[in-house]
C-alpha cells in the first residue's frame, strides 16, 4: 500500500473519529438544552423522519443524530433536527407542525446567478432580488400568502430556506449548525413564521 494511500486513510478515520466525538458532545448539550426549555428527545426517530423525506433538504445522502421536540398548543409542534449530510456536514433544521396551517406548498431559497425563481413578487423588487420563491398554486401564493409583513420578516434575514408541505414548516440556513444557546433565538422565529403564514 502506497504513502499516500495510507495518509487518506488515517486521515478519513481521523475525521470521523472527531465527528463521533462532536456529535456526542452535541447530544449532551442538547439533552441539558431539551430539559430547560421543555423540549423533549424524539425517541423513535426513524419513524417521525419516514414521515418528512419528501422536503428536498432530505433529498441529501445524510442521516439525522437527534431530534427535539415541543408541543406549543393541541395543534402545534416545534421540532429541532441535527441533521448530518455528506458524512460530516451538520444543519439545524427548526420544523412547524400544525394543524392551523392551510397554504399552498413553497420553496424559499438564497438566490444564485444559476436559477431564477418560478414566482416573481413584482410588489417586492427586493425581496425578489434576493430569494428564489418556487412553488405550484402560484396565484395563491401571491395573493394570500406574500404580504408586506411576511416580506420584511423574510429580508431582515440573511441566506435562510425555507420549505412549506402539507401542514408543515421547515427553517434552516444552510450548512449551518445552530449553537445550543442560539437555539431559543431560532425557536422563536419560527414561531413568528408560522403566526405569519397562518393569517
Amino acid at each position: 500500500m502506497s504513502q499516500e494511500r495510507i495518509t487518506k486513510i488515517v486521515t478519513i478515520l481521523v475525521i470521523g473519529i472527531i465527528v463521533v466525538i462532536a456529535n456526542k458532545l452535541r447530544a449532551g448539550k442538547m439533552s441539558d438544552f431539551s430539559k430547560k426549555l421543555g423540549f423533549e428527545e424524539l425517541k423513535d426517530v426513524s419513524t417521525y423522519i419516514s414521515r418528512i423525506l419528501n422536503f428536498e433538504v432530505f433529498k441529501l445522502t445524510s442521516k439525522v443524530n437527534i431530534v427535539l421536540t415541543k408541543a406549543i398548543d393541541s395543534n402545534t409542534k416545534i421540532y429541532i433536527i441535527d441533521h448530518q449530510y455528506h458524512s460530516v456536514a451538520t444543519q439545524t433544521l427548526f420544523l412547524l407542525e400544525s394543524t392551523e396551517l392551510n397554504i399552498p406548498d413553497f420553496t424559499l431559497k438564497p438566490k444564485t446567478l444559476l436559477k431564477s425563481s418560478t414566482i416573481e413578487l413584482d410588489a417586492f423588487p427586493k425581496f425578489s432580488s434576493k430569494y428564489i420563491l418556487e412553488g405550484e398554486e402560484k396565484e395563491k401564493i401571491i395573493n394570500n400568502v406574500f404580504d408586506s409583513k411576511l416580506v420584511d420578516f423574510l429580508l431582515e434575514r440573511k441566506k435562510i430556506v425555507i420549505e412549506v408541505k402539507d401542514n408543515k414548516i421547515m427553517m434552516y440556513k444552510k450548512q449551518i449548525k445552530v449553537k445550543t444557546e442560539k437555539l431559543p433565538i431560532h425557536v422563536d422565529e419560527i414561531i413568528e413564521l408560522f403566526s405569519l403564514l397562518k393569517k
